[in-house]
């Protein structure tokens, strides 16, 4: 095989692993909240998955700090995709709730390539 192919197919397979083939930083078209791998999505994702949770196990969950959960959960409350409220037996804590349009909110399948069908 002539270097040359061999260099082309090793491109197109290194492009087929790119982790986020949606889009750019933002979420590509469909918005932050539609990637279900990155930042508001993961989010979105991980409530889908557990509704009512507090910001403290949501964070431990997401691998993220308080604070950086707490910017992303702002923007969502601003979109109205969640709410957040002091639970019933303790008001320090915070729970966090998808709303109805959080719930409808579609998120995009990540695609998972054959990064070797190209070789």
């Amino acid at each position: 095989m002539e270097s040359h192919e061999l260099y082309r197919k090793f491109r197109e397979a290194a492009r087929l692993m790119r982790p986020h083939p949606h889009g750019g930083p933002h979420g590509g078209p469909h918005g932050p909240a539609a990637d279900p791998t990155r930042g508001q999505g993961r989010i979105l994702a991980a409530l889908k998955l557990q509704d009512g949770i507090a910001t403290k196990d949501l964070a431990f969950i997401l691998g993220m700090r308080v604070a950086s959960l707490n910017e992303a959960l702002v923007k969502l409350e601003k979109t109205e995709l969640i709410t957040r409220e002091p639970a019933d037996d303790d008001k320090r804590v915070i729970l966090i709730r998808l709303t109805e349009a959080g719930r409808a909110t579609e998120q995009l399948v990540p695609e998972r390539p054959d990064a070797f069908s190209s070789l």
